[in-house]
């Protein structure tokens, strides 16, 4: 019996031994996380290690990104090629929690581009297509082609148009107009399963009239033209669409005719207005007495003819001239605001009046390529500020009063080929200076001669 006591007690003693043991070499911690990809071919992860991991630690996975004791790694797979697809399948772990040292895995998968996806434009006139993608894509004439693999899939995603794969972006399909007066319809599709090689069609359309109450359009000659203008619904800064939709029809808006922005004040007058380039002739008085300070041109710019009195009066400060313009209209930008101007290379008429009473304007120059023959009567009278002037060569002709009352203009140079120097033409200019080219075979100059 005792015996027996002895031996129970003494396996008692080795169980409690082993216990104790047990107890002094657990590992409660920290330990080491350490991350990795299945295939650095497809895909890698930005931290390799997570050290000093407190025991019952959480993991947290987002998509893409895990997140161990604060530390964000993200697994990014291999861009794409025209060849293949690559994408992150997911997160490879034990557990939910750190419990000892282990391995977190990056899955990759590589997938083969066996289907062409087109995007494609109803108009290239109207707007423009493209893949956002960091895959290589073909592009052909106005489409462009993306690679994907089969099964991939057309759908909705974050608000735009995608191709996912996999639950993968591969790319979103994009589109925009090429100007404010057209705008995208609809696409084609926008679900679908691609399997096969497959068309995505971006529709565009041009607005209506009724899309710019601002204007008022009339139909003349099969072209649109701006008739009056709605002070209603007029903004500070304005921008004439170069075509518009009426009756189902669309025309190009080439004029804008008589009196439009004519003393134009309105509840909120218009500072800034642009012109587009299919607009050939602005009429008379358009924006005579207009608070209209800048006027922008589009480039390539069809513009022929300003209309007499076009200007007159306005608070017009900034415009430059386009190359296509032929004709300033008398009284055109009388009594402005200018401070500058170009006379561009095509103009053939520069009007009586042009630029008469700019106070503000200092500098007048010439395209080196002008063509201009005659300054018209009045033409820069009372323009107060301009000190030089030089003119091209092909400029024969000063009508009557010219520069009259010039004031500051300090020195005149009469090139060979001046033939015509009109009455007054610089009556007032006191202080003036006139240089006669030797070769001019009409006037000479004598003891620098005084205007």
């Amino acid at each position: 019996m005792k015996k027996t006591i002895l031996i129970m007690f003494c396996l008692c003693l080795m169980l409690l031994g082993s216990n104790i043991l047990v107890g002094c070499f657990e590992n409660n911690g920290p330990y080491k996380v350490k991350i990795e990809s299945t295939n650095v071919e497809f895909g890698t992860v930005d931290i390799s290690e997570v050290k000093n991991v407190e025991k019952e630690t959480e993991i947290f996975v987002d998509g893409s990104t895990i997140v161990v004791s604060g530390a964000e790694i993200t697994a990014t797979p291999m861009q794409n090629t025209a060849e293949y697809s690559y994408i992150f399948s997911g997160w490879e772990y034990e557990s939910e929690q750190v419990l000892k040292n282990m391995t977190i895995k990056a899955k990759f998968e590589r997938f083969e581009n066996d289907c062409n996806l087109t995007l494609a434009t109803n108009n290239a006139q109207y707007g423009k297509v493209y893949f956002e993608t960091l895959t290589p894509v073909v592009k052909i004439d106005d489409s462009e082609i993306l690679k994907v693999p089969s099964g991939s899939e057309l759908t909705s995603h974050a608000g735009k148009l995608a191709v996912l794969f996999e639950n993968n972006v591969l790319a979103y399909l994009r589109a925009s107009a090429n100007d404010d007066c057209f705008y995208l319809t609809n696409w084609s599709q926008t679900v679908a399963d691609i399997l096969e090689n497959t068309t995505v069609t971006a529709n565009f359309d041009v607005k209506s009239a009724s899309a710019y109450p601002q204007f008022n359009f009339v139909v003349e000659n099969n072209n649109a033209v701006i008739a009056s203008a709605n002070s209603t619904y007029l903004h500070q800064e304005e921008k004439i669409p170069k075509c518009v939709k009426i009756d189902s029809n669309v025309y190009q808006v080439v004029e804008i005719k008589d009196d439009v922005f004519r003393n134009n004040s309105f509840n909120i007058p218009i500072t800034k207005l642009t012109i587009p380039n299919t607009i050939k002739k602005i009429g008379r008085y358009a924006f005579a007495l207009s608070y209209v300070s800048n006027i922008v041109f589009e480039e390539n710019s069809q513009l022929e003819e300003i209309g007499f009195a076009c200007f007159q009066s306005s608070r017009l400060v900034n415009i430059t001239l386009p190359d296509s313009l032929l004709t300033i209209g008398d009284y055109a930008f009388d009594d402005t605001l200018l401070e500058e101007v170009n006379i561009t290379k095509n103009v053939t008429t520069l009007g009586s009046c042009a630029f008469r009473n700019c106070a503000n304007l200092e500098t007048v120059t010439y395209d080196a390529q002008c063509v201009l023959t005659s300054i018209g009567s009045c033409a820069f009278m009372d323009c107060i500020k301009i000190v030089d002037m030089t003119f091209p060569d092909s400029v024969t002709t000063f009508e009557e009063y010219a520069f009259k009352n010039c004031t500051g203009l300090d020195r005149f140079y009469v090139t060979r080929k001046i033939t015509s120097i009109g009455e007054n033409c610089f009556y007032g200019c006191k202080n003036m200076i006139v240089e006669v080219d030797p070769y001019n075979t009409v006037y000479d100059s004598r003891e620098q001669c005084r205007g």
